[in-house]
């Protein structure tokens, strides 16, 4: 918890003394905080449990 907050912290540090900063270097920063994706399922286990936790809902129904 503690490196990320560190890593947030560097990020609006960089943002706001160097407002400068390229869209590339600033989307390498916002990734770095943010981490990567991490799962031991096989990519078609993490589709059926999307789907799977979906639910129909008629709440909308009468507005369209």
């Amino acid at each position: 918890m503690k490196e990320k907050l560190a890593k947030i912290i560097h990020l609006l540090k960089k943002e706001f003394v160097q407002p400068e900063l390229k869209e590339k270097s600033a989307t390498e920063e916002f990734l770095c905080v943010c981490g990567t994706w991490e799962d031991d399922r096989s990519i078609e286990e993490q589709i059926k449990v999307i789907y799977s936790s979906r639910k129909s809902s008629r709440k909308m129904e009468h507005v369209f």
